[in-house]
């Protein structure tokens, strides 16, 4: 069953800082990390295709982040205080984890590696991690503030959606009498790609141009089922809101309610595109 915002339907770092191409990269640029200059050696600033490119180990060991590289997947994770931004070379988005919580944010270019270096969007990235950033276009420099950082919402809160959303199912179901669901782990991982894939990919639909319908996607997983269904909605902000739309949807309550499931899966991602914030229910029997 799909649910969009009261429509219903069944079943990166890179410094995001534009300037004229006509700026010589034979000029080094600076960057000043709390009013101290970073020195950088054997690797340095670089423009490419407009864009202000900064090494990511160099600047952010310097902030005092642990910068670990995962080279069979090609990632690069960035831990500071409770916070951990994650990126994949490649992609344009970036991924913000606070407490088990998962966020995706987007950015117009991927991060790439250049000379062997990892070069990753750096205003998203330092913005998500509480720094302030600026560009002094006459002296070319890059500054970097803690002090003034952006206050990023403490989305604390949606830790514990997921559970919330079982709860709240099997409270429908005690109440006519079924069996609860149980929480299949494997389920909820498809679930939260699921929902994962319809804020990156920028569409709201049971079959999804990634996986394809919700029982390709489970094969694709390796799920194993007697019957299977899939409820996803998009637009609400807490566990309840989602619910009470499910529950007003004859369609989606029938899935919610089926005495025939043993097994539930649940996925919620939030980020800055589309309805920024999207949901999904698996539902299985065994």
């Amino acid at each position: 069953m799909t649910l969009k915002k009261g429509f219903i339907f069944s079943l990166f770092l890179f410094l995001s800082l534009l300037y004229s191409s006509t700026v010589s990269a034979q000029e080094d640029i600076k960057v000043i990390l709390d009013n101290e200059q970073i020195q950088f050696t054997d690797v340095k600033p670089i423009i490419k295709e407009g864009r202000t490119l900064i090494p990511v180990r160099k600047v952010f060991t310097e902030a005092g982040a642990s910068v670990i590289w995962q080279e069979n997947i090609r990632t690069v994770r960035i831990h500071l205080g409770e916070n951990t931004i994650v990126m994949s070379i490649g992609n344009t988005h970036v991924q913000k984890q606070v407490n088990n919580i998962i966020k995706y944010y987007p950015t117009d270019v991927p991060s790439q590696i250049i000379n062997n270096r990892t070069y990753i969007p750096l205003r998203v990235t330092c913005e998500l991690l509480g720094y302030t950033v600026g560009w002094d276009y006459a002296n070319r420099t890059v500054s970097l503030s803690s002090e003034a950082g952006l206050q990023i919402p403490d989305h604390s809160q949606i830790a514990d959606f997921e559970l919330k959303v079982l709860t709240l199912v099997n409270e429908e179901r005690s109440k006519k009498g079924i069996s609860e669901l149980k929480l299949d782990t494997a389920l909820s991982d498809v679930a939260r790609e699921k929902s994962k894939d319809m804020l990156l990919n920028g569409y709201f639909s049971h079959t999804s141009p990634t996986y394809g319908s919700p029982f390709d996607m489970m094969q694709h997983f390796n799920i194993l089922y007697r019957s299977a269904g899939e409820n996803i909605a998009a637009g609400q902000t807490t566990p309840s809101s989602v619910m009470t739309a499910w529950m007003n949807s004859e369609g989606h309550r029938k899935n919610i309610l089926r005495e025939s499931y043993t097994h539930i899966g649940i996925g919620f991602a939030e980020g800055e595109q589309g309805y920024k914030y999207y949901w999904t229910q698996m539902f299985i029997s065994k």
